[in-house]
């Protein structure tokens, strides 16, 4: 097959993807709007996942669930050194995750709502079964 056929047959296929007239229902539309709702709620949530989407910030918050925990508790559980659990935690807790407490030389971190691990598992186990 030539490129020339390729390229005709993923243009054929593209073409069958999208509407090939103007079909606009304004009753799904408004119903598509309303379930969607604020736009800047949604770029939060959006933000969350983003933080969520990381295997390591992940076991961060599982590790969490059972109370605080320093940096170097969390580097040893998660094998990574110290300033690599630092920029996880500092993602985390900028997004309103976690919780910073100082005391003296040390930092202890905690979940900022009990229930987020609880969230994933539910989450996981609704996608995943």
């Amino acid at each position: 097959m030539t490129w020339l056929n390729r390229l005709q047959r993923n243009f054929m296929k593209n073409l069958q993807e999208v509407c090939r007239i103007n079909c606009k229902s304004k009753e799904n539309i408004r119903k598509a709007k309303e379930i969607i709702g604020n736009e800047h709620a949604l770029q939060e949530v959006a933000e969350k996942l983003k933080l969520l989407g990381n295997a390591t910030r992940l076991k961060i918050i599982m590790s969490l669930q059972g109370g605080e925990l320093c940096v170097c508790e969390l580097a040893e559980i998660l094998q990574l050194s110290i300033p690599a659990t630092s920029q996880q935690l500092k993602l985390l807790r900028q997004g309103g995750i976690v919780h910073l407490r100082n005391e003296g030389k040390t930092s202890y971190y905690s979940l900022a709502k009990q229930e987020i691990p609880a969230v994933i598992r539910k989450t996981f186990s609704e996608i995943f079964e």
